[in-house]
């Protein structure tokens, strides 16, 4: 049996360029996987430093380095490879350790050019319907552009100052759900009746981001910027596009029609750009310090008084208006906290002093009868996506004690229909 070798000399024969993918162990990729992750952590970490110093200069010159950086390169593609389909008709064990080492070996041949960011990122785009209706563009990347974009996501996260509002990528613990919940409930509880939620709504956010703007504030060159970040240069097909052999620059439009604006939806870099750009927004005008926020992506929420609330409003629109990384244009719903409203899937109320955050049962019932409408009618591999759905929706709502019985309930039917399903196949074999 063959010793397993060490990262030393792993690396060693992986700078000669001569290291096989296929003679690999899965020991020794963990290894290397876990070596990689910790030096590009490292090298993060360095970078965060000199920001902290404000010595941006050679925080620049760092990004250029960690581009390059060997176990950036490995983690990126590593991490790229698990969203990259490698065809196999296998399913066995064995399967999957012929898969593994095929995609090491495709992980391997890509690394000399993946920190290469002369030519423009290649995607498809594709549409999915939104559920208030209309449609939104998404953007899948080939697989090593997509290392890329992982890669200078890792340079720019050290320069992310977040602010105090932002859950989504949030800073200091305070990220995901969760702990928007938790912190709305607690400004309701000191935020008397006669207060109102503002939700505001930035229309086609990620489209009217100005690419010149992020061409000036962001810590990577601009031609980097231009192929990779925004949309501007990016070769960006459609399935038809890609069919006639039409190709053109993405930039050609976005929801609200303008050029020199958008960056991708799908990109594994742009919700930190887009969360960046929104804490300069809300860094911008003294408005944003008068009140509770609570931001996530493209969602704002503020906690304001009654009397206050449609200067308010004024205000924050026009901030966003003439700030230089749009103008980016607000819709704006307005309800008393003593009133039912929505942010973010929840449901909130403020009643006799007290706030609660709930879903309310008609809408798990709703959701409940569409699930088990599907159940009736479903074959095995569509029973195994229901399991899934169901658990994702027991996972975003394991807050609310409504939906462990409802979530228990739907999984016996599936339990139920899959016996049902299996004694048919029986039945018909025999």
């Amino acid at each position: 049996m063959t010793a397993t070798r060490s990262v030393p000399e792993l690396l060693a024969v992986l700078r000669t360029g001569e290291l096989d993918g296929n003679a690999i162990t899965w020991p020794e990729e963990l290894s290397l996987r876990q070596w990689a992750k910790h030096d590009a952590q490292q090298m993060q970490r360095s970078i965060r430093r000199l920001v902290e110093r404000g010595a941006y200069r050679n925080a620049r010159r760092a990004v250029r380095q960690h581009n390059k950086r060997l176990s950036v390169r490995l983690t990126a593609l590593f991490a790229a490879s698990r969203r990259h389909r490698w065809a196999s008709k296998f399913a066995t064990s064995a399967g999957r350790e012929f898969i593994r080492r095929q995609r090491l070996v495709d992980v391997l041949a890509a690394l000399s050019e993946v920190g290469c960011f002369n030519r423009p990122a290649r995607a498809s785009r594709f549409f999915r319907a939104k559920p208030n209706g209309g449609t939104r563009t998404l953007i899948k990347f080939d697989w090593v552009d997509d290392a890329r974009l992982r890669i200078l996501n890792s340079a720019l996260t050290p320069f992310a100052d977040l602010h105090g509002s932002q859950f989504l990528l949030g800073q200091d613990g305070r990220r995901g759900p969760a702990s928007v919940r938790e912190s709305l409930l607690q400004a309701l509880r000191e935020a008397g009746d006669d207060h109102v939620f503002l939700q505001f709504d930035i229309r086609d956010f990620y489209g009217s981001i100005s690419h010149a703007w992020l061409e000036d504030n962001l810590y990577l060159e601009k031609g980097i910027v231009r192929r990779f970040v925004h949309t501007g240069e990016m070769l960006i097909v459609t399935l038809q596009e890609m069919r006639t052999g039409r190709r053109r620059p993405a930039d050609a439009s976005n929801e609200n029609g303008q050029s020199g604006h958008g960056i991708p939806q799908g990109s594994a870099l742009s919700s930190l750009v887009a969360e960046q750009v929104m804490a300069h927004v809300l860094r911008s005008d003294a408005v944003f310090a008068r009140v509770r926020l609570f931001a996530w992506s493209d969602n704002l929420g503020a906690l304001v008084p009654r009397n206050e609330a449609l200067a308010i409003e004024e205000l924050v629109r026009s901030a966003f208006e003439r700030h230089g990384a749009g103008p980016f244009r607000l819709t704006v719903e307005r309800t008393p906290i003593t009133s039912e409203f929505k942010f973010l899937g929840v449901w909130y109320r403020v009643k006799d002093g007290t706030p609660r955050a709930y879903i309310p049962d008609e809408v798990a019932d709703r959701w409940e009868t569409d699930i088990c409408r599907d159940i009736l009618t479903a074959n095995v591999d569509q029973l195994r996506t229901i399991v899934q759905r169901t658990l994702g929706k027991h996972e975003a709502w394991k807050w609310w004690p409504g939906i462990a019985p409802r979530v228990t309930s739907i999984l016996a039917s599936v339990w139920s229909a899959d016996a049902a399903l299996e004694a048919g196949r029986q039945h018909t074999s025999a």
